[in-house]
C-alpha cells in the first residue's frame, strides 16, 4: 500500500494541450513540498499524439491520470475528490504559473488554523485589477473586492482554479453541484457558499499565489463578453436563486438586470434581456427538476 500523501492537487481538464502539460510540470517539480499526489481529471476526447505520448510517458508515483466522460467540471471535481488519497485538496486550473511555495502555503494554513474548511488562494491575471479587499458575496449574492488582493482574511468565497479543502467535509455537503453547465460559472460559489452557510470557515491565503494565463484555446472558455452569454444567465441566476437571503430575492433579481442588461445599444439591450429572463426561466427549472451528473472513467 503506498504512503498516503500529505495533500492532493487536481485538476480538471478539457482540450488543452501544451500548457497542460507545463501546469503538470510546474505541480511535480516546481514546487518546494513534494509529498503529494496529483490527479489529473481529464475530459478531452482525443489529444494530440504529441501531447498524449507526453502524459503517458510521465512514470511518477505521485501522478494519477483518469479520463472521465461526458465533460463537466463539477463531475470531475466530484470525481477527484473521491479519488483523493489525502485530507485536504488543492483544485487549479489547467493553464496556471505556481508559486514554488503554493501547495506548502495551502498545507501550513490548514495545520495552523485547524478551524478552516477551505482556503482560497490568490490568483493574478494579466489586466485584473489588485485591491486589498478580498472578494465577498453579500446578501444579494453580488461579489465585492478581488482574489488579487495581497490582504489574508475570512472570507465566504474561493476561486476555483485556486483552493484547497478539507476532502471529508466537503464530500460530506454532497460536492460539488453539478447543475451548472456549460462554463459551469459559479459552480465554485456555490460550494463555497453552501460551506459558509452551515458554518464552515474559509480562509484567504494570498501566500498560495499563482498566475492564471487565461490560455485562448480548449477549456470552456466564453470568447464572447460574459454577459453576451445565455450560459452566464443560466448559472448565474442559478445561483442567486439559491443564495441570495430570503426576502432580498427580488431585489438580487432587479440588481442584476440592472448591471447586465443596461447598455447603449438597445439591440444588444433586447438580447441581453432576453438571456436573462429565458436564464431565469432555466435556473427554476434547475431547481425543481435539475439532476446532479456523475462522471464516468474511461478505462
Amino acid at each position: 500500500m503506498p504512503k498516503t500523501p500529505a495533500i492532493t492537487v487536481a485538476i480538471p481538464t478539457y482540450n488543452r494541450e501544451e500548457v497542460l502539460l507545463d501546469t503538470i510540470n510546474n505541480v511535480l517539480f516546481g514546487q518546494s513540498f513534494k509529498d503529494i499526489e496529483l490527479i489529473i481529471v481529464d475530459q478531452t476526447l482525443k489529444h494530440k499524439d504529441e501531447t498524449q505520448q507526453k502524459l503517458d510517458a510521465i512514470k511518477d508515483e505521485r501522478f494519477v491520470y483518469f479520463r472521465t466522460t461526458p465533460p463537466s467540471v463539477t463531475a470531475a471535481r466530484n470525481f477527484a475528490l473521491c479519488k483523493a488519497r489525502a485530507p485536504y485538496i488543492i483544485f487549479l486550473d489547467d493553464d496556471v504559473v505556481l508559486d514554488k511555495n503554493l501547495v506548502k502555503e495551502f498545507l501550513q494554513t490548514f495545520i495552523d488554523m485547524p478551524q478552516v474548511s477551505g482556503v482560497a488562494g490568490r490568483v493574478l491575471q494579466k489586466g485584473f485589477p489588485v485591491t486589498n479587499e478580498v472578494l465577498k458575496f453579500d446578501d444579494y449574492t453580488i461579489s465585492h473586492g478581488v482574489f488579487t488582493s495581497p490582504v489574508a482574511g475570512f472570507t465566504n468565497a474561493f476561486p476555483g482554479g485556486n483552493c484547497a479543502l478539507r476532502v471529508k467535509e466537503v464530500l460530506a455537503i454532497g460536492g460539488f453541484d453539478t447543475r451548472y453547465k456549460n462554463n459551469a460559472f459559479r459552480e465554485e460559489s456555490d460550494m463555497s457558499m453552501r460551506m459558509a452557510s452551515l458554518g464552515y470557515k474559509i480562509y484567504f491565503q494570498p501566500k498560495a499565489v499563482l498566475t492564471h494565463l487565461a490560455a485562448p484555446y480548449g477549456g470552456n472558455r466564453v470568447q464572447t463578453h460574459i454577459y453576451d452569454n445565455p450560459a452566464f444567465y443560466r448559472n448565474e441566476l442559478f445561483f442567486t436563486l439559491r443564495f441570495s437571503k430570503k426576502g432580498k430575492r427580488v431585489k438580487a433579481l432587479h440588481l442584476k438586470l440592472k448591471e447586465y442588461c443596461k447598455v447603449p445599444s438597445r439591440r444588444k439591450s433586447y438580447t441581453r434581456h432576453w438571456y436573462f429572463f429565458s436564464g431565469l426561466v432555466v435556473a427554476i427549472w434547475r431547481i425543481l427538476f435539475g439532476k446532479q451528473l456523475i462522471a464516468k472513467e474511461i478505462k
